[in-house]
């Protein structure tokens, strides 16, 4: 009787283990910008789990919202665009909140192999090119629509 006891009691245990073994959700916190009267509803990236995941695996993003990665460093930054759904322009901006580059990138999704014939997937890198804090990223084309270019500023609500 103890060892079926015994038995029943570990396997509850394990899988309340296994249970408490998935990826955690990256949470983001919510807020607006501003770039040349334009108000934008922006999640926020300030830490590495939430850089990593970014717009990762989101099929759409609504029109006036975007993701702004706030980074410790001033320094150059390269972003990639691996398992990201959404073709986005990336604003890179300052320390003073000034523009300093926009890209406009395509996704890079690993394409499905087949059999043993699989090549690994290289996604292109999409540098600031000059030493930034900020990085927001918004759909492709909303930058050209608005008129956002280089040397405007932003202001973060």
């Amino acid at each position: 009787m103890k060892l079926k006891y015994l038995i029943f009691l570990t396997f509850i245990l394990s899988l309340l283990l296994i249970s408490g073994c998935g990826e955690e959700e990256v949470i983001f916190t919510n807020s607006t910008l501003e770039i040349n009267g334009n108000t934008i509803n922006i999640e926020i990236a300030n830490e590495s789990a939430q850089w990593m995941q970014g717009l990762s695996n989101r099929e759409e993003l609504c029109y006036n919202c975007g993701m702004l990665f706030v980074f410790e460093n001033t320094k150059v930054y390269d972003f990639w665009m691996k398992d990201t759904y959404i073709s986005l322009d990336i604003i890179y901006i300052d320390e003073s909140g000034m523009i300093v580059n926009i890209v406009q990138a395509e996704p890079c999704i690993e394409e499905t192999c087949e059999g043993e014939l699989c090549e690994e997937l290289v996604c292109e890198e999409f540098s600031s090119n000059f030493p930034v804090k900020y990085v927001l990223e918004v759909n492709k084309g909303y930058t050209e629509e608005l008129g956002i270019a280089k040397w405007d500023k932003i202001i973060i609500s």
